[in-house]
C-alpha cells in the first residue's frame, strides 16, 4: 500500500460534494467545518444550510460511530422535547455510509440535519437563566436515554466525569495556586467513590462543554434592546447631527487578547476588527443613507 501523510487523507471540498452525490444522491455546495476527529463539510443547498457531512480518518471504529448514529435515531423519537440533528440514511437505507479512497482506506461517512446557531463558547454574557436552560436540556437528555443502551455506552470514556481520576497523574501541568485547587476537588471526588458509584447513571456519549453546544442565533433578550436603543438616543442627543450613530451591528463574540480584537493591555486592534468584520461594515454602509438603529 503506497505511504501516505496525514495530508493525503483530507477530503477537499469538491471531493465531499462527488461523495455527498454518491452515496446520498443530493448535490449540495461543502465548505469545511472544524472537527476534532471527523472532515466535516456545512452542506448548502439552494442556498440554504441543510446539513452536515462527516466524513472519518482511516482507522476509524464503525462501533463508536454506530453507536452515535443509533443514539441520535433513539432521541428522534423520543418524547423529551430535544433539539438534535437527525440521522440521513444513505441511498442504500444505511446510517453509516463508506467509500474506499485512493490509498485503499475505508472512510466512514455520516449525514445529520442541520442546527442552526452559534456555539455555547460564543455566548456573553451567560445569564442565570441561560445556565438553567443548559441544565433543563441535559437533564431532558439524560431522560431521554434511560431507556438506550449499546455495546458502546459501556466503554471507558476519559471525558466521563465518572473516570475522572485520571487527571490526578497530570497535577504536575499546573501552577502551584491552581494545583492546590484541583487537587482539593480530586482528593473529595475520591474520597467519595463509593457512594458514587452507587448512583443512577445515564449513558455518556460525549460532554457538554463549551464547545460542544449549539445554542440559537437570538443574540439579544428583549431589555437588552430596549437598553442599546435607550444608549444610543441618550449619546446622539449630545452629539452634533454630522455626529450620531446611525446604524450599529451587535456582534456575538467576546473581543478578547485571545480572539485578536484586543492588544494585552486591551487596546483596541482597529486593524484587526476591520478585517474580522469588514462584511458587517459593508453592511452598514450598504444599508442607504435613512437613519436606522439595526441589531
Amino acid at each position: 500500500m503506497q505511504e501516505a501523510d496525514y495530508s493525503d487523507y483530507l477530503i477537499k471540498s469538491g471531493m465531499a460534494e462527488n461523495i455527498l452525490l454518491d452515496l446520498y444522491g443530493l448535490e449540495g455546495e461543502a465548505s469545511p467545518l472544524p472537527g476534532e476527529y471527523d472532515m466535516n463539510f456545512k452542506i448548502r443547498i439552494k442556498d440554504e444550510d441543510r446539513f452536515i457531512l462527516k466524513i472519518s480518518r482511516p482507522g476509524t471504529d464503525p462501533e463508536t460511530l454506530d453507536f452515535q448514529q443509533k443514539l441520535l435515531s433513539h432521541l428522534e423519537g423520543s418524547k423529551q422535547d430535544i433539539k438534535a440533528p437527525m440521522v440521513i440514511k444513505d441511498k442504500s437505507g444505511n446510517m453509516l455510509s463508506s467509500f474506499i479512497d485512493r490509498f485503499d482506506q475505508i472512510r466512514l461517512v455520516r449525514l445529520l440535519t442541520w442546527i442552526p446557531g452559534r456555539v455555547y463558547h460564543q455566548v456573553n454574557p451567560k445569564r442565570d437563566d441561560f445556565r438553567l436552560s443548559l441544565g433543563l436540556c441535559c437533564g431532558k437528555l439524560a431522560a431521554a436515554l434511560e431507556d438506550f443502551d449499546h455495546p458502546m455506552a459501556h466503554r471507558v470514556f476519559e471525558w466521563d466525569l465518572a473516570n475522572s481520576l485520571w487527571t490526578v497523574e497530570n497535577r504536575h501541568i499546573f501552577k502551584e495556586n491552581e494545583k492546590s485547587i484541583v487537587t482539593y476537588f480530586q482528593d473529595r471526588f475520591s474520597d467519595r467513590q463509593k457512594g458514587y458509584k452507587n448512583l443512577p447513571r445515564s449513558v455518556i456519549h460525549n460532554d457538554a462543554n463549551d464547545h460542544n453546544l449549539i445554542v440559537s442565533n437570538d443574540l439579544k433578550k428583549p431589555e437588552v434592546l430596549d437598553k442599546i436603543r435607550k444608549e444610543v438616543s441618550a449619546i446622539n442627543k449630545m452629539l452634533g447631527s454630522h455626529e450620531q450613530i446611525n446604524r450599529i451591528r451587535l456582534v456575538s463574540e467576546e473581543w478578547t487578547p485571545a480572539s485578536g480584537e484586543l492588544s494585552p493591555t486591551l487596546k483596541l486592534r482597529r486593524n484587526m476588527v476591520m478585517v474580522k468584520y469588514q462584511h458587517l461594515i459593508d453592511d452598514i454602509y450598504s444599508a442607504g443613507k435613512s437613519k436606522e438603529v439595526a441589531y
